[in-house]
């Protein structure tokens, strides 16, 4: 299917943040990696009305990153307290700068 038609077909489905991500992408535009994400679940969804559903498929490489996942790991907060020196030193380089 060329790109003209697919324009076409995926602009006529229900609207989605997914659909837009698509669009933009057809259109040869720049996508962050959620967008390409969000856009690539709307599109194996077949361009779910909203989008916003779990698709329930473990084994796709982007489940992981799906936004709508019922299951979503919590997030796992580092340990790590940093150098507070560095830190510091790199705060006051940035007020320097604004």
């Amino acid at each position: 299917m060329d790109t003209e038609t697919r324009i076409k077909l995926v602009s006529k489905a229900p609207g989605s943040g997914g659909k837009t991500c698509i669009l933009k992408h057809l259109k040869g535009e720049k996508l962050t990696y959620k967008q390409a994400i969000v856009g690539k679940c709307c599109d194996c969804m077949a361009y779910n009305t909203d989008g916003r559903i779990d698709c329930r498929m473990p084994h796709c490489t982007l489940y992981p990153w799906m936004p709508y996942r019922e299951d979503k790991p919590e997030r796992k907060i580092s340990g790590r307290k940093g150098n507070p020196e560095a830190l510091r030193k790199a705060r006051e380089a940035r007020k320097a700068v604004i």
